[in-house]
């Protein structure tokens, strides 16, 4: 289902690059251009029956405009409700296939655009940028021994936990694998990234297990984005660093 989602999706979003726009825009087109267009053949009657008008005949020109006009203008809201319906379908399905179904965290697919845009704004401010990157640990082991049901209620417990220890407005949250997840804090360097992930370790021995009589444990690489370093090598970094991390059993390791 969401395989076909995500391929719906992309070709909606091709097909977006020659739709009416912005929803403001389509209104302001629908008030000067296509609503006077539904009324032209009033207008053009009036003109050809002003003799009619003039000598307070029935003006039969007009009432036709009128009709004619009111035919157009019910063709023409017609086909802007359609053309919203298709904006919200879009909406929709970018949506989904741009969110991790389980957890509703950004999935793989946006994760290089993310990653390019966050580089590119870290060249220009000269800023700072880091990455989280998270390895759940014991997900194999749930998933065999208590099915995949319970396997999901830890990812789900995991992405909760996550979001609580990040700040909403700023950091970019991700499940890129069946049992990883990153995070992306723009404008922040090592010791903010190392709070991050140090908070997290915390709250998942605090909280109350999602699956009974499992605590989930994770192993978490923190890279600091170098220079103009690229985003692939900013992430393989990061991905060193986690399995560091989880063969030591340090915790946290630092790229």
């Amino acid at each position: 289902m969401f395989r076909r989602g995500r391929v719906l999706a992309a070709r909606v979003a091709s097909w977006s690059q020659v739709r009416l726009g912005t929803v403001g825009v389509r209104d302001l087109r629908f008030v000067l251009v296509y609503l006077p267009a539904g009324l032209l053949p009033a207008l053009l009657a009036a003109f050809y029956g002003r003799d009619e008008i003039r000598d307070r005949a029935v003006p039969v020109p007009l009432l036709l405009g009128a009709i004619a006009s009111l035919l157009v203008l019910g063709v023409i809201v017609s086909l802007y409700r359609q053309v919203e319906r298709a904006d919200r379908l879009r909406d929709e399905l970018v949506a989904l296939a741009s969110r991790d179904p389980l957890t509703g965290l950004s999935n793989r697919r946006m994760l290089q655009p993310t990653l390019a845009r966050t580089s590119r704004q870290a060249d220009r401010g000269g800023t700072p940028a880091c990455l989280v990157l998270m390895d759940l640990d014991d997900l194999k082991i749930v998933n065999d021994r208590m099915g995949h049901a319970a396997g999901d209620a830890l990812l789900v417990g995991f992405a909760r936990t996550l979001r609580r220890v990040t700040r909403a407005q700023t950091d970019l949250l991700f499940r890129i694998g069946g049992d990883e997840f990153l995070v992306v804090l723009p404008g922040a360097a090592i010791p903010h990234a190392r709070v991050i992930a140090e908070r997290l370790l915390e709250a998942l021995a605090e909280d109350t297990a999602p699956v009974p009589g499992v605590h989930p444990r994770c192993s978490i690489g923190v890279a600091q984005r170098h220079g103009q370093e690229r985003p692939e090598a900013w992430l393989r970094r990061a991905d060193l660093a986690m399995y560091r991390a989880k063969e030591t059993g340090a915790g946290v390791e630092v790229a």
